[in-house]
Parts: C-alpha cells; structure tokens; sequence
C-alpha cells in the first residue's frame, strides 16, 4: 500500500480564515470592566462563542470564562 493512502478516509483541513476574528481591542477593554456576564455582539458565532462571563481571579487581572459544550474554558487577560 502506497504511503498517505488511507481507504474510507477523508481528510479535511480548517483554515484561519474559517474562523471568527476577534480583534485584540475586544479583549483589551475586558481589562478594566467590571465583572459579571457579557456578549459579544456583531459576530457570526453561535451563543456559547459569544457569551461570557468575566471575572478576576488570582492568578491574572482578568479571565474570560467561556461554557462551550458544557466546558467551562478560561481565557485569561493580561497586558
């Protein structure tokens, strides 16, 4: 068998430009709000990419919790 032929297997790739850009600017005044729930508005994701609730932990100034299937995934915000 031929090397990189895979029977019954199809390979497909994501790319950058399949994805959602959020710019840093969005993530910078996270920095100085106050903690609680927010949302992203004017982006084409589904609602669990674009809620979120913000608090401040000890480790950094700010973190980002997002619940995406059910997970809890932290983005945590520093300068």
């Amino acid at each position: 068998m031929p090397k990189g032929f895979h029977v019954s297997h199809a390979q497909t790739r994501n790319y950058i430009e399949s994805y959602q850009r959020l710019k840093a600017s969005s993530f910078k005044m996270m920095l100085d709000a106050k903690v609680g729930s927010y949302i992203f508005e004017g982006i084409k994701q589904s609602a669990e990419h674009c809620i979120f609730d913000l608090i401040a932990p000890d480790e950094w100034p700010r973190a980002m919790i997002f619940t995406i299937n059910d997970r809890k995934i932290p983005v945590p915000l520093q300068t």
